[in-house]
């Protein structure tokens, strides 16, 4: 499956966003959203504030990067790592 990384909002509001393969199971997928996913989606209209999310099967979750499974971290770190701004 492929997974894509989402960034938005900063003091300059640009869109980033970083797309990686992953070899995992539903199942793997629902445990991290279920660790990571945040109740309401972040705030990224004011100064300084920046919103995660991932994109999978045409569904779009906010996340919270800091409560991404140890297991998962690696992939999540590469993805963080590799933001491109999204030309609109």
């Amino acid at each position: 499956m492929e997974i894509k990384l989402k960034r938005s909002g900063g003091i300059i509001p640009i869109q980033k966003e970083a797309t990686k393969k992953v070899a995992w199971s539903d199942k793997e997928l629902e445990d991290i959203i279920a660790a990571a996913a945040r109740k309401e989606a972040p705030l990224t209209r004011g100064r300084d504030e920046t919103g995660y999310f991932i994109e999978v099967n045409d569904k779009i979750i906010p996340i919270d990067l800091d409560k991404i499974p140890a297991a998962y971290a690696l992939v999540f770190e590469s993805l963080k790592k590799n933001l491109k701004p999204v030309k609109f």
